[in-house]
């Protein structure tokens, strides 16, 4: 974060909107490396917290498997559950998980 800031200050003063977006977009950063940290420690420090997260990444995974099976059967494929390799599914790639 330091590093970009740094950089932002070296942005050409013409046009202005290029240093007001990029001191926008740290911010934005700030805040969202702020909340990290503060998920994380939470996690470290309260097990019905973790219990909770691993509860949704599961709840999650499953709606992930489900949305792949009801795309399959409006294309027309005949497809059970069953014969959805979900741990590709959940675990492969391209799908990751992303921060909220």
């Amino acid at each position: 974060m330091r590093e970009q800031q740094q950089l932002t200050a070296q942005l050409p003063a013409d046009p202005p909107s290029y240093r007001s977006a990029a001191a926008n977009n740290l911010s934005d950063c700030q805040q969202a490396l702020e909340r990290i940290r503060a998920g994380i420690e939470l996690l470290e420090t309260n097990a019905q917290a973790v219990e909770t997260f691993q509860f949704m990444n599961g709840a999650m995974a499953k709606q992930r498997v489900r949305g792949m099976y009801a795309e399959q059967v409006r294309q027309g494929k005949k497809v059970t559950l069953d014969s959805l390799d979900q741990e590709k599914i959940i675990v492969g790639a391209p799908f990751s998980w992303r921060l909220f």
